[in-house]
């Protein structure tokens, strides 16, 4: 017979073992794990990426308290890094110059003041 453990049971009963217990933020990464479907290589990168996670997890708490007229919230990318983030943005256009053309205005003189779009 299979016995199928959640990641929370399994949190849970790995804090059982360890002299501490599981911070609040640890439990709240670990369900942003479970819900991302995530999984890291090594403890190392778990460590790691839970570091940039709270980085987030902060700045998200710090906007959301502030009053602001928006919320925030995590994502699959809450625990990249700040140089991840920034290669998913897309492409962008370092070292073209900006152009400087003036856009040609269309003399609108010979226009007929209606226009009958059936044809």
């Amino acid at each position: 017979m299979k016995t199928a453990f959640s990641i929370g049971a399994l949190a849970a009963l790995g804090s059982a073992f360890q002299s501490e217990p599981i911070s609040l933020e640890k439990q709240a990464f670990m369900q942003y794990v479970t819900e991302w479907g995530k999984s890291y290589g090594t403890k190392a990168e778990f460590e790691f990426r839970f570091a940039e996670w709270k980085k987030t997890h902060d700045f998200v708490l710090s906007h959301n308290s502030a009053g602001n007229t928006s919320t925030v919230g995590h994502n699959e990318f809450s625990d990249f890094t700040q140089a991840e983030r920034k290669k998913r943005l897309g492409y962008k256009t370092e070292g073209v110059p900006p152009t400087n053309k003036v856009p040609k205005i269309l003399d609108e003189s010979s226009n007929d003041a209606t226009i009958d779009w059936r044809d």
